[in-house]
């Protein structure tokens, strides 16, 4: 098995995900006097040779830090049982594995002090009795893996997943690494993507806003970029070429390149010729007002997702004031045909509102306003798009003017991706200092479902309460009223009966008659070996995180990427908080990495803050 293991101590210490190439040296060994010698498998045990490729320094040296290895093995995902120390190979044989069982393995690194680095990414495989290795009741000679996802037609049939569909629930990730990462192939909502090697967002020339879009480079190498601006029907307008050193971050202001045009909108898209996952970043908004920002949010890179999407859309006033709440639902086509779909609009009983046929030029881009069906109402956009193989971003931009009349002036702003409705357990962190926290419950289904909610700090007590929802129907809670205010607490929503979920909390801070900033967290599951994020302490910025564990056990979480490497435990079902900017000086960006003692344990978000005008969410991904 080729494991892999890249960018382990300082900057580097932490790996991205990456695909795996599994090479099987699966022999069984006899002792005859001195010599050995390799036999066919029998009823005995079986043995598999690992290989793994050397970190490399920025300059792609192998990293002279390095002073051995350690495997890591088990027969349960990421929960690993026995480990070897090797020593300075790179090459390495497992013995005396039991036939009849799956075997996860991942490696580590470590240097002279005992530094160890994270785990590599993991591998595995079955071992089964003679001429039916992965046990799946099939002769070898006889296996089939149809679809070519990585796994069998027979394990595909006992899991449900369709042996000719390399991807089952269609969310963009095949059944085989679904299985590898530990999501859930029947569940679209459960999955852990990487961004390849293009990657887009949007910008937006209305109301003065700059467009800062942030590159991070997460690999060991250099990396070169391009990045063109389209405008709304999809024509390229300029293009803007340049380099990033690993660990660099640059900030392209798109609202200064050609093509950029006040008082409309489009797409901006960056290639690069690194590899899947080695680029992150988002698009910036700031709302420049007297020398400071009126509000800022950010939008991820996406590649966009196909087929059906949902999110959450709110006219109310928060202060019930009766200005206007303007709801901009953005649907971009990345896909190079011009594509159509449906957009529906449902109350929060689930009635259907409007219905909008909605046709998109390729690589354009439309808007329609959600406000327009009337103040004080929420409820769910449901995009259906004509062809399930064309990308789309969908989102809805949320405006909170101080004047019922649409001048153009502000309280605050924020966006919401929509995202794949999901049928298993979410958690999402709820904070109540100095802001109210409301936690939107949408049913994206055609059938009513029944809520399981445990709110997790404060008075809540972490007493379950069941919710019954209407078929496309939403419900809203306010959760200081359970929690009590000051509190940071989690949220662990699951679905007993039918349904699928969406699920969103919305923080509001308040001050006299305004609002200062608004925000909103979705519910997701727990993935990822390493989560990584970008702080950044500029333009006065405080920068923070949240933890979360949604597991009944305590969690001790490594943090890199804030000087010397150090620990946190968070207790189960709780999230913590962290002030980054005890730990970096002002005036500094970088990535903050976040890896689980238990991989696919722990959820993670940082935000930067300035108070009196913005606290914004940013994605902590693997």
């Amino acid at each position: 098995m080729i494991l892999s293991l890249q960018r382990l101590f300082g900057l580097d210490r932490f790996p991205r995900r990456s695909v795996l190439t599994i090479l099987l040296y699966l022999v069984c060994v006899v002792f005859a006097a001195s010599a050995l010698i390799v036999v066919p498998c029998g009823a005995g045990a079986v043995e598999v040779t690992l290989e793994w490729d050397a970190p490399e320094s920025a300059g792609g040296e192998t990293q002279g830090a390095v002073s051995g290895y350690r495997i890591y093995f088990g027969t349960t995902s990421g929960s690993y049982s026995n480990v070897v120390d090797v020593g300075p190979v790179t090459r390495y044989t497992v013995r005396n594995l039991l036939i009849l069982r799956t075997y996860y393995f991942a490696v580590t690194a470590y240097d002279q002090n005992g530094l160890e680095s994270v785990f590599s990414n993991q591998v595995f495989e079955t071992y089964g009795s003679p001429g039916d290795l992965d046990n799946d009741g099939v002769p070898d000679d006889a296996d089939a893996d149809d679809d070519s996802d990585g796994l069998s037609d027979i394990s595909e049939q006992n899991r449900n997943t369709d042996p000719r569909d390399p991807d089952t629930d269609a969310d963009g990730i095949s059944d085989g690494q679904e299985v590898l990462d530990g999501s859930d192939p029947l569940d679209r909502g459960s999955l852990q993507p990487v961004l390849g090697t293009v990657v887009c967002s949007e910008w937006n020339g209305f109301l003065g806003m700059w467009n800062y879009l942030e590159h991070t480079n997460l690999s060991h190498r250099v990396m070169n970029l391009c990045t063109s601006i389209f405008s709304a029907q999809g024509e390229l307008t300029s293009m803007r070429w340049f380099s990033l050193h690993p660990g660099e971050q640059y900030d392209l202001a798109v609202h200064d390149l050609a093509g950029w045009v006040g008082g409309s909108y489009g797409r901006v898209c960056t290639r690069h010729d690194g590899s899947p996952g080695d680029l992150d970043g988002r698009m910036v908004y700031y709302k420049p007002e007297g020398g400071r920002s009126k509000f800022a949010f950010a939008m991820p890179f996406t590649e966009g997702k196909r087929g059906m999407q949902h999110v959450s859309f709110n006219t109310f006033d928060p202060l019930n004031r009766g200005n206007l709440a303007a709801n901009w639902i953005q649907v971009t086509n990345l896909g190079a045909l011009a594509a159509s779909g449906v957009l529906r609009f449902y109350s929060d009983e689930g009635v259907l509102m409007r219905e909008v046929e909605a046709g998109v030029s390729a690589g354009g881009r439309v808007d329609y306003g959600a406000h327009a069906l009337g103040s004080s109402l929420v409820g769910l956009v449901e995009w259906e798009p004509a062809a399930s193989d064309i990308p789309f971003i969908v989102r809805n931009v949320r405006y909170l003017y101080d004047n019922p009349g649409a001048v153009e002036r502000f309280d605050t702003a924020f966006q919401l991706e929509a995202g794949y409705a999901s049928s298993g357990a979410l958690a999402v962190p709820v904070n109540t200092v100095l802001r109210t926290a409301v936690l939107e419950l949408v049913n994206t289904a055609s059938a009513p479902a029944t809520v399981r909610l445990q709110l997790h700090g404060g008075a809540s007590g972490g007493t379950p309460v069941l919710i019954p929802l209407g078929a496309k129907a939403s419900r809203h809670i306010i959760v200081n009223e359970l929690m009590g205010d000051g509190q940071v607490g989690l949220a662990e929503i699951a679905r007993q009966a039918a349904g699928s979920l969406l699920v969103v909390v919305m923080h509001y801070g308040r001050q006299g008659s305004s609002v200062q900033y608004m925000y909103g967290l979705p519910g997701v599951s727990p993935l990822g070996l390493v989560l990584r994020g970008s702080y950044n302490t500029f333009l006065q910025q405080a920068s923070w995180m949240i933890i979360s564990n949604p597991t009944p056990a305590p969690r001790r979480v490594s943090i890199g990427g804030l000087g010397a490497p150090f620990d946190e435990v968070v207790a189960p079902h709780s999230s913590v908080s962290m002030y980054l900017n005890a730990h970096v000086p002002a005036d500094r960006y970088g990535v903050v990495s976040v890896q689980p003692d238990l991989p696919n344990s722990v959820i993670a978000w940082l935000f930067r803050v300035r108070y009196d005008t913005y606290v914004m969410p940013i994605t902590v991904r693997e």
